[in-house]
């Protein structure tokens, strides 16, 4: 896959998830504004956010509105009210702020086991690749179409050639041919802005405020920094997070957003397929100008449900997370399975590793230590040679120098048999 086709890729994911914040839109009928400006909170603010993240660290850190987020709320139906749900966001935004200096993140990207982030990322995308046969069955001749023009140009392995842009040639042209191509509405292509005012209650704070955290942290950041890690990155951990509750905050006003890495978008981007290292900082970034593409030409992006058809985008969907599944299946069964950081003994062997040093404890002496022996006088009449009752065998000693029975009391001083000691001695030599 070439630098062309990883971006190619990322920009179809982008267009074709573009139908979960519409069906939302949908759902709870909003208005062509209020959808516009709910798409500059989900692709316009992470994109200009992630352009300087890579031109200041020359790393590939997309930002993303969180996927997992849109169908959480796709999931909970229109129970809460659009402000509650602003509210929400917005006080999830602050919580992921504060846990940066925490170094939580830290913490988890340290021991998180990358074969379960690399479990984690196939199970997330593994659906989109199931997607594309139920589609198939669906629709034979506009998906089998896209599928046989993929296969055709990615067999014929053209670095200039993106498998990508033959399948969505022959599916549109497909559609056209059928008549499921529309036309587009009669409405402005940029967006327009509308602000929401967020409200706070009690039900929104305990319901979605807790779950939004956990799917910003959790599934995608995290997984994410450790992905960037197996790669030889070191990415700002504490930034990217104060970046995304930023971002969060900010873009809640335009409509309930969460901004986090995008997991499928990392994997793409540090992919062997994607080419030389020093060009994923700019795969990333011409994706991140996709995205921002997306959130300009907003006015028409929230109709492409109805543009194109949508078998068309979840095959193409299918196709561009093909070479994710494969690479994060192969790294998730071929392990191993650490928990926490490994030990690496560079340019050591494990026998030259220094020992840990003994612990003496207070008070203890070495058994070779001498204690200076003071200049004393021989006690005349004495019989040295004689030993004492107790302790070790004295020998007998010069007269001009300190005895040793004289030095073996002084070694014995701090002991608690040196009175004992000193007492029988003396006894026996007045003997």
């Amino acid at each position: 896959m070439a630098p062309l086709a990883a971006t190619t890729s990322m920009v179809v994911i982008f267009v074709a998830l573009l139908a979960v914040p519409v069906q939302v839109a949908s759902d709870r009928e909003l208005s062509p504004a209020q959808t516009g400006s709910w798409i500059v909170a989900l692709f316009g603010i992470p994109a200009m956010l992630s352009l300087l993240l890579i031109w200041r660290y020359r790393q590939p850190l997309v930002l993303t509105g969180n996927v997992f987020v849109w169908i959480y709320l796709v999931r909970l139906g229109s129970g809460i009210s659009w402000s509650d749900l602003v509210g929400a966001s917005m006080l999830a935004g602050v919580i992921v702020t504060t846990l940066g200096p925490l170094r939580l993140t830290r913490f988890l990207t340290r021991w998180l086991p990358s074969s379960i982030v690399s479990a984690l990322l196939a199970g997330a995308v593994l659906g989109f690749f199931i997607d594309l046969f139920s589609a198939l069955n669906r629709e034979l001749m506009l998906v089998g179409a896209t599928l046989v023009a993929y296969l055709l140009a990615r067999s014929a392995g053209r670095a200039w050639l993106p498998p990508m842009l033959p399948a969505l040639a022959a599916g549109l042209a497909v559609a056209a041919t059928t008549g499921q191509l529309h036309s587009v509405p009669g409405t402005s292509v940029l967006p327009s802005i509308t602000l929401t005012w967020p409200t706070f209650s009690l039900t929104a704070i305990a319901t979605v405020t807790p779950v939004v955290v956990l799917l910003m942290t959790l599934p995608t950041n995290i997984p994410s920094m450790v992905l960037l890690e197996n790669h030889d990155y070191q990415p700002p951990k504490g930034v990217i997070g104060t970046v995304s509750g930023l971002s969060t905050i900010a873009g809640s006003l335009l409509g309930p957003s969460a901004t986090s890495l995008s997991l499928p978008g990392v994997a793409i981007c540090v992919a062997p397929e994607t080419g030389e290292r020093r060009l994923r900082p700019h795969v990333a970034a011409m994706a991140s100008i996709g995205g921002l593409a997306i959130a300009v030409l907003g006015g028409v992006a929230a109709h492409t449900a109805t543009i194109v058809p949508r078998e068309l985008l979840v095959a193409a969907v299918g196709l561009a997370v093909v070479g994710i599944v494969a690479n994060s299946l192969g790294s998730a069964t071929r392990g191993p399975l650490l928990l926490g950081p490994p030990l690496h003994l560079r340019h050591r062997h494990v026998r030259h590793v220094p020992p840990r040093p003994r612990l003496v404890p207070l008070g203890h002496r070495r058994r070779n230590h001498r204690l200076p022996t003071p200049r004393t006088q021989t006690i005349p009449g004495t019989r040295l040679n004689q030993p004492p009752l107790t302790g070790p065998r004295i020998a007998s000693s010069s007269p001009t120098g300190p005895s040793r029975p004289v030095r073996w009391i002084l070694r014995c001083r701090r002991s608690s048999r040196a009175t004992t000691v000193t007492t029988r001695w003396l006894s026996t030599c007045q003997r």
